[in-house]
């Protein structure tokens, strides 16, 4: 008798620590490359709440806005403006919603990225309006954080025979680094040829010029470093929290 109760001691904590992996479950989220299996607690961790949280850190991170890219041939009108503005500050709503595990710095990663999602949708909406028929370019002046690195771009923008000379330097600029310079300085400068030339070679220095230089100004770009840095060391601190499988294509 005494050593069936010796054995029924011996199996008790095989039978709990066997109930306790019964307890766990396991959450998969995916990222750039690399598939994630997260074993937790369901009694001890809020499901969502770390299913948001794994996705941010280690899946495929903050929504971006959805940046509109058009042709410069393309006619903007108000309506073309504001579907293209609802569009890119669409991703904003989802991640407002999102709800995440107590991790400091992660709450306020999601602050700037909201941030720059309506940063960015504004920027694009001013250059849009810019890009209206009529419409004046020193609109782009708007853009506070490029104005004056980006001034020189848009001073003849207005003027269609003062553009000219100034956009065929920029086409030639662009061609520098090119595999084939002298192909691609033809290829850009055939605009001037077009039927709709003065208005496309307007569009060409905003859409391309302008943009390309401003861009570099967007809290998106000049945050990257920082926010790569944060979100780096979140996932670090979540993988120490949780048991955590990474399985990525290169094996």
């Amino acid at each position: 008798m005494r050593l069936l109760r010796l054995a029924l001691f011996a199996l008790l904590p095989i039978v709990g620590a066997a109930s306790a992996l019964a307890a766990e479950k396991t959450i998969s989220v995916s990222g750039p490359g690399c598939d994630y299996k997260i074993r937790f607690d369901p009694a001890k961790v809020d499901e969502r709440k770390l299913k948001d949280t794994a996705n941010v850190v280690l899946g495929e991170g903050l929504a971006n806005p959805n940046f509109a890219v058009h042709d410069k041939s393309q006619v903007y009108t108000e309506a073309l403006i504001r579907a293209d503005y609802e569009n890119c500050i669409a991703p904003a709503k989802p991640l407002r919603a999102q709800t995440y595990l107590d991790m400091p710095g992660l709450a306020d990663l999601r602050a700037r990225r909201l941030e720059q999602i309506a940063e960015t949708c504004a920027f694009d909406r001013i250059k849009g309006r810019a890009l209206l028929a009529g419409a004046s370019a020193r609109i782009l002046l708007e853009f506070q954080p490029a104005a004056q690195a980006c001034a020189r771009l848009i001073e003849k923008a207005d003027d269609p025979a003062g553009l000219r000379p100034v956009w065929r330097e920029l086409v030639k600029k662009r061609c520098i680094d090119n595999g084939n310079p002298a192909q691609c300085r033809k290829n850009g400068l055939a605009l001037e040829g077009t039927k709709d030339a003065d208005r496309l070679i307007r569009a060409d220095v905003i859409s391309h010029d302008w943009s390309n230089c401003a861009i570099g100004f967007l809290k998106l770009n000049a945050d990257q470093a920082r926010d790569d840095a944060v979100r780096a060391d979140l996932a670090k601190r979540f993988r120490k929290r949780f048991r955590t499988k990474e399985i990525c294509e290169d094996g």
